[in-house]
């Protein structure tokens, strides 16, 4: 059709104006929940933890998003899948950006009660190793 390419994979392109076009909506969607970068105080790599699940369950989202025909696929359907994905990483963000916050303000304070309830705090994870367990898995594998 007028205005089309062909592509290397021998489908057809169109443009936005012509019947057929499903726009590209991976790279107009601003996903809310983007794949974390960085920016966290680097306490116990949880920047890069948390980043690493971010990729994770992005490409496992759209991996069952594009398991199905090309046909099937539409905007929406790929709109939905960001959005879902955004929503489902909030909790996961907001628990590892706060607990990572935290950790770093506690072990840089040198206020003497911050002190003395930093080291009752560590005390209290080697006795009771399920709660030690249970924020070591936070930190590792986020909240899902």
């Amino acid at each position: 059709s007028s205005g089309s390419k062909i592509l290397g994979n021998g489908k057809e392109a169109r443009p936005a104006d012509q019947p057929g076009h499903i726009p590209c909506a991976i790279n107009r969607f601003k996903v809310s929940g983007r794949i974390t970068d960085a920016a966290l105080h680097p306490v116990a790599g949880q920047g890069l933890n948390l980043g690493l699940r971010d990729a994770y369950l992005l490409a496992e989202k759209l991996s069952t998003l594009f398991s199905r025909s090309e046909q099937d696929i539409t905007a929406t359907d790929i709109h939905r899948a960001l959005t879902e994905y955004a929503v489902s990483r909030k909790i996961d963000r907001i628990t590892t950006i706060g607990l990572t916050d935290l950790m770093a303000r506690v072990f840089t304070s040198n206020l003497l009660p911050v002190v003395m309830a930093r080291g009752l705090a560590l005390s209290t994870l080697q006795w009771l190793p399920s709660i030690k367990t249970t924020l070591a898995r936070q930190m590792m594998f986020g909240r899902r």
